[in-house]
Protein backbone atom coordinates (compact mmCIF):
# COMPACT_ATOMS: atom_id res chain seq x y z
CA UNK A 1 0.00 0.00 0.00
CA UNK A 2 2.59 2.61 0.61
CA UNK A 3 4.40 1.35 -2.22
CA UNK A 4 1.59 2.18 -4.03
CA UNK A 5 0.91 5.17 -2.54
CA UNK A 6 4.57 6.93 -3.42
CA UNK A 7 4.00 5.29 -6.87
CA UNK A 8 0.57 7.62 -7.25
CA UNK A 9 2.44 10.77 -5.52
CA UNK A 10 5.54 9.77 -8.11
CA UNK A 11 3.16 9.61 -10.85
CA UNK A 12 0.82 13.01 -10.11
CA UNK A 13 3.90 14.64 -9.26
CA UNK A 14 5.20 14.07 -13.24
CA UNK A 15 1.89 14.99 -14.25
CA UNK A 16 2.13 18.23 -12.52
CA UNK A 17 5.86 18.77 -14.30
CA UNK A 18 4.32 18.00 -17.74
CA UNK A 19 1.33 20.72 -17.53
CA UNK A 20 3.74 22.64 -15.84
CA UNK A 21 6.75 22.28 -18.76
CA UNK A 22 3.96 22.71 -21.08
CA UNK A 23 2.84 26.18 -19.74
CA UNK A 24 5.84 27.53 -19.47
CA UNK A 25 6.37 26.27 -23.47
CA UNK A 26 2.73 28.10 -24.38
CA UNK A 27 4.00 31.07 -22.29
CA UNK A 28 7.12 31.78 -24.13
CA UNK A 29 5.40 31.03 -27.43
CA UNK A 30 2.91 34.02 -26.75
CA UNK A 31 6.23 36.18 -25.61
CA UNK A 32 7.53 35.31 -28.60
CA UNK A 33 4.54 35.88 -31.00
CA UNK A 34 4.00 39.05 -29.02
CA UNK A 35 7.29 40.35 -29.47
CA UNK A 36 7.37 39.29 -32.96
CA UNK A 37 4.78 41.79 -33.43
CA UNK A 38 5.67 44.51 -31.79
CA UNK A 39 9.19 44.19 -33.93
CA UNK A 40 7.47 44.21 -36.63
CA UNK A 41 4.91 47.05 -36.04
CA UNK A 42 8.34 49.03 -34.97
CA UNK A 43 9.62 48.44 -38.31
CA UNK A 44 6.75 49.61 -40.13
CA UNK A 45 6.74 52.52 -37.93
CA UNK A 46 10.18 53.48 -39.03
CA UNK A 47 9.90 52.82 -42.68
CA UNK A 48 6.90 55.59 -42.29
CA UNK A 49 9.12 57.98 -40.00
CA UNK A 50 11.90 57.69 -42.84
CA UNK A 51 9.38 58.28 -45.73
CA UNK A 52 7.76 60.95 -43.84
CA UNK A 53 11.38 62.22 -43.75
CA UNK A 54 12.25 61.63 -47.28
CA UNK A 55 9.24 63.87 -48.47
CA UNK A 56 9.83 66.67 -46.39
CA UNK A 57 13.53 66.90 -47.55
CA UNK A 58 12.28 66.45 -51.54
CA UNK A 59 9.90 69.44 -50.62
CA UNK A 60 12.10 71.45 -48.80
CA UNK A 61 14.79 70.91 -51.46
CA UNK A 62 12.24 71.98 -54.17
CA UNK A 63 11.19 74.87 -52.15
CA UNK A 64 14.98 76.01 -51.97
CA UNK A 65 15.05 75.84 -55.60
CA UNK A 66 12.54 77.45 -56.26
CA UNK A 67 13.22 80.44 -54.18
CA UNK A 68 17.09 80.19 -55.81
CA UNK A 69 15.43 80.31 -59.13
CA UNK A 70 12.75 83.21 -58.36
CA UNK A 71 15.61 84.86 -56.96
CA UNK A 72 17.66 84.93 -60.07
CA UNK A 73 15.06 85.89 -62.09
CA UNK A 74 14.47 88.89 -60.12
CA UNK A 75 17.77 89.69 -60.01
CA UNK A 76 17.61 89.36 -63.54
CA UNK A 77 14.31 91.49 -64.15
CA UNK A 78 15.77 94.29 -61.76
CA UNK A 79 19.37 94.45 -64.00
CA UNK A 80 17.01 94.88 -67.06
CA UNK A 81 14.73 97.35 -65.40
CA UNK A 82 18.06 98.97 -64.37
CA UNK A 83 19.60 99.27 -67.97
CA UNK A 84 16.31 100.18 -69.43
CA UNK A 85 16.34 103.70 -66.88
CA UNK A 86 19.78 104.18 -67.78
CA UNK A 87 19.05 104.05 -71.14
CA UNK A 88 15.71 106.21 -70.80
CA UNK A 89 15.45 109.81 -69.77
CA UNK A 90 13.56 110.43 -66.32
CA UNK A 91 11.11 112.82 -68.37
CA UNK A 92 10.26 110.24 -71.02
CA UNK A 93 9.92 107.69 -68.38
CA UNK A 94 7.47 110.00 -66.64
CA UNK A 95 6.02 110.77 -69.81
CA UNK A 96 5.77 106.85 -70.59
CA UNK A 97 3.93 105.74 -67.26
CA UNK A 98 1.31 108.23 -67.90
CA UNK A 99 0.38 107.21 -70.89
CA UNK A 100 0.21 103.81 -69.80
CA UNK A 101 -1.99 104.89 -66.89
CA UNK A 102 -3.89 106.56 -69.71
CA UNK A 103 -4.50 103.29 -71.41
CA UNK A 104 -5.22 101.32 -68.67
CA UNK A 105 -7.70 103.84 -67.43
CA UNK A 106 -9.48 104.14 -70.99
CA UNK A 107 -9.31 100.29 -70.98
CA UNK A 108 -11.14 99.73 -67.91
CA UNK A 109 -13.66 102.55 -69.03
CA UNK A 110 -14.28 100.89 -72.30
CA UNK A 111 -14.48 97.25 -70.58
CA UNK A 112 -17.17 98.67 -67.81
CA UNK A 113 -18.93 100.55 -70.90
CA UNK A 114 -19.44 97.20 -72.62
CA UNK A 115 -20.07 95.30 -69.76
CA UNK A 116 -22.91 97.81 -68.84
CA UNK A 117 -24.96 97.51 -72.15
CA UNK A 118 -24.44 93.61 -72.48
CA UNK A 119 -26.15 93.91 -69.35
CA UNK A 120 -29.05 96.11 -70.42
CA UNK A 121 -28.88 94.37 -73.73
CA UNK A 122 -29.72 91.33 -71.38
CA UNK A 123 -32.52 92.78 -69.63
CA UNK A 124 -33.87 94.51 -72.53
CA UNK A 125 -34.50 90.79 -74.23
CA UNK A 126 -36.05 89.31 -70.73
CA UNK A 127 -38.33 92.11 -70.74
CA UNK A 128 -39.32 91.45 -74.78
CA UNK A 129 -39.55 87.99 -73.79
CA UNK A 130 -41.82 88.68 -71.16
CA UNK A 131 -43.78 91.08 -73.01
CA UNK A 132 -43.98 88.87 -75.43
CA UNK A 133 -45.62 86.06 -73.26
CA UNK A 134 -47.79 88.24 -71.71
CA UNK A 135 -49.33 89.38 -74.72
CA UNK A 136 -49.37 85.89 -76.44
CA UNK A 137 -51.63 85.24 -72.96
CA UNK A 138 -53.61 88.38 -73.59
CA UNK A 139 -54.35 87.51 -77.21
CA UNK A 140 -55.37 83.82 -76.43
CA UNK A 141 -57.58 84.86 -73.65
CA UNK A 142 -59.03 87.43 -76.33
CA UNK A 143 -59.78 84.52 -78.77
CA UNK A 144 -61.23 82.24 -75.96
CA UNK A 145 -63.42 84.88 -74.89
CA UNK A 146 -64.28 85.80 -78.69
CA UNK A 147 -64.82 82.18 -79.87
CA UNK A 148 -67.21 82.02 -76.10
CA UNK A 149 -69.11 84.85 -77.61
CA UNK A 150 -69.84 83.37 -80.87
CA UNK A 151 -71.06 80.17 -79.29
CA UNK A 152 -73.43 82.00 -77.68
CA UNK A 153 -74.58 84.24 -80.18
CA UNK A 154 -75.46 81.03 -82.40
CA UNK A 155 -76.82 79.42 -79.48
CA UNK A 156 -79.47 82.29 -79.09
CA UNK A 157 -79.91 83.03 -82.46
CA UNK A 158 -80.86 79.01 -82.60
CA UNK A 159 -83.26 79.84 -79.92
CA UNK A 160 -85.06 82.43 -81.54
CA UNK A 161 -85.12 80.45 -84.32
CA UNK A 162 -86.75 77.77 -82.41
CA UNK A 163 -89.30 80.13 -80.77
CA UNK A 164 -90.46 81.20 -84.08
CA UNK A 165 -90.77 78.25 -85.45
CA UNK A 166 -93.07 77.71 -82.87
CA UNK A 167 -94.98 80.66 -83.11
CA UNK A 168 -95.03 80.20 -87.06
CA UNK A 169 -96.51 76.39 -85.82
CA UNK A 170 -99.16 77.51 -83.46
CA UNK A 171 -100.28 80.71 -85.43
Amino acid sequence: LELKKTEEQQRKKQLEQQRQLQLQKEEQKLREEKEQQRQLQLQEEEQQLQLQKEEHEKRQLQMESERERQRKVQEWKQNQQQLELKKTEEQQRKKQLEQQRQLQLQKEEQKLREEKEQQRQLQLQEEEQQLQLQKEEHEKRQLQMESERERQRKVQEWKQNQQQLELKKTE
